[in-house]
């Protein structure tokens, strides 16, 4: 193994990652409010996703590979969006960045969900967002 690499093997295992990067990113008590819009972990939480997506897609029938990926588009109604919304509104600095630094920070605190733009605009809302 290299030093700047891990390697999750098994689709059970890369599944556990999965849920505990979900816990940490979507707890409505973290003990570290920082993970939640880490670009490092809405990568690999990204990656993670993926890498299901691509196992899935390996499987006779594809597997789960479409579920996975209509369950990865954030809805309003899921809980892991009253606490991303919170945790946005929790950061200061959102009001002051630019409307591209604001997205991307956005989709970090949502990752592995994805937003369009539409719901992009009532997250922003909701978060009390002014910029």
């Amino acid at each position: 193994m290299r030093a700047d690499s891990i390697e999750v093997s098994g689709y059970y295992r890369l599944l556990a990652l999965h849920r505990a990067l979900l816990e940490a990113k979507f707890n409505p008590d973290p003990a570290d409010r920082d993970i939640v819009a880490s670009p490092f972990v809405a990568e690999i939480a990204r990656d993670v996703i993926e890498k299901l997506i691509e196992i899935d897609c390996e499987k006779p029938g594809h597997g789960n590979a479409q579920q996975w990926r209509e369950w990865r588009q954030i809805d309003p109604a899921r809980s892991q969006w009253e606490v991303a919304v919170k945790r946005a509104r929790d950061r200061r600095d959102l009001a002051s960045c630019t409307s591209e630094e604001r997205s991307k920070i956005i989709h970090d605190i949502l990752a592995p969900f994805e937003i369009d733009s539409d719901l992009e605009e009532r997250f922003i809302q909701e978060a009390a967002i002014d910029g």
